[in-house]
């Protein structure tokens, strides 16, 4: 079965994070047991397979780039079942490589499904879906990398928190 993703990897202006895909359950400390044990797998399977060390978010972030692009290189076909447990494994290591350089709370839809969590920044209203952007990564070899990704990613939170910051001085009668 195909998974649904849709267009979109990244939602601003929201006042809670998105429920298209359930209940969102949003985590801002201690992560899901399920999900550290997954984050967990999929590190030794990604060390043991492509033996990359992954000792930092910025390294894990180029070393999956590199990885993806090695695949592709070598003739890599997206069949349904090796998608899927690509774009779990890759992108627990993803999404974790996020939260380590731009932070953000955890939120899961499901105990067991993964492939909807995303990232969510309160103050800036803004909710990134790492898992999305890494099925997409996958399933086509020309497109937007990890690294484009996450220099999208920082860029919306930061103009986010500028406009913020306009919009709470002029609400006081301050001048920028």
């Amino acid at each position: 079965m195909a998974i649904d993703i849709p267009l979109f990897d990244c939602l601003r202006g929201h006042a809670q994070p998105c429920r298209n895909f359930g209940d969102p359950l949003i985590f801002e400390g201690t992560l899901p047991v399920n999900y550290q044990a997954a984050v967990e797998i999929s590190r030794a399977q990604v060390r043991e397979v492509f033996g990359i060390e992954m000792t930092s978010a910025d390294s894990t972030l180029l070393e999956l780039e590199d990885v993806i692009t090695t695949m592709w290189r070598q003739d890599w076909e997206p069949t349904e079942s090796r998608l899927n447990l690509f774009t779990t494994h890759f992108g627990c290591l993803f999404t974790e490589a996020l939260r380590g350089k731009l932070g953000g709370s955890f939120v899961t839809r499901s105990e067991v499904d993964v492939l909807h969590s995303s990232l969510w920044w309160p103050e800036q209203k803004v909710e990134a879906f790492p898992f999305h952007m890494m099925y997409k990564r996958l399933l086509e070899e020309v497109g937007h990398s990890l690294p484009f990704f996450e220099r999208g990613l920082r860029s919306c939170l930061k103009m986010t928190n500028e406009i913020s910051a306009e919009f709470t001085i002029q609400q006081i009668g301050g001048e920028l």
